[in-house]
């Protein structure tokens, strides 16, 4: 697949997604009442994601190598990941859900192959391959300490705690999912986050 149309895909289904979990949200059934402030403020919520994931699109689109376009999705998933955070905050299961299928087509579709990219045609010596591992390395810390934010409390349990299980199962098969071409597929130790 060329960068090109990978990178028209990506972005392509992350709108289409996007678009159509705004759509559903609109049209699902009607909360009992929602007051005015309360819409608004899912407006600028949306917007504002809409937005950020629109520049970190453009970005994604001009870069110019593998390895750029993998830290790209990198902050992508950041992004995405700050928001499933807030979902998960509010305890909005139908947001938790969108954002975490959002995350997933990133990092699936974009980072996990663009690192493999990289590290295919990057010299194994050379200070970008550091680059690569780094990248690799704080997608996974973020994704750990993702879940660990997510994680129930043991001694509760409501309707919400599925909600939030299934979303750290996909968390862990995603992180599983970074891996360099030359590593064996194993599920990673979870390493703390650190902010860049």
């Amino acid at each position: 697949m060329g960068k090109a149309s990978m990178t028209v895909r990506v972005w392509g289904t992350v709108g289409i997604l996007l678009v159509m979990s705004l759509w559903a949200g609109a049209h699902g059934p009607p909360p009992a009442v929602v007051p005015a402030a309360e819409h608004a403020r899912l407006f600028r919520q949306h917007r504002a994601l809409v937005e950020t994931l629109v520049v970190h699109g453009l970005d994604m689109a001009a870069s110019r190598d593998s390895l750029q376009r993998a830290e790209e999705c990198r902050r992508t998933a950041r992004t995405l990941g700050q928001s499933l955070q807030r979902a998960a905050s509010e305890r909005d299961a139908s947001r938790l859900r969108q954002l975490t299928e959002l995350l997933s087509v990133i990092i699936v579709e974009g980072l996990a192959p663009n690192l493999q990219e990289a590290a295919r045609l990057i010299p194994a010596d050379s200070p970008d391959a550091r680059r690569v591992r780094d990248i690799r390395d704080r997608s996974r810390a973020e994704l750990s300490a993702l879940r660990r934010q997510l994680s129930p409390e043991p001694s509760t349990f409501d309707t919400w705690q599925p909600v939030l299980e299934a979303t750290m199962q996909q968390l862990t098969s995603l992180e599983s999912q970074l891996r360099l071409p030359d590593e064996e597929a194993a599920t990673p130790s979870p390493s703390p986050a650190r902010n860049r």
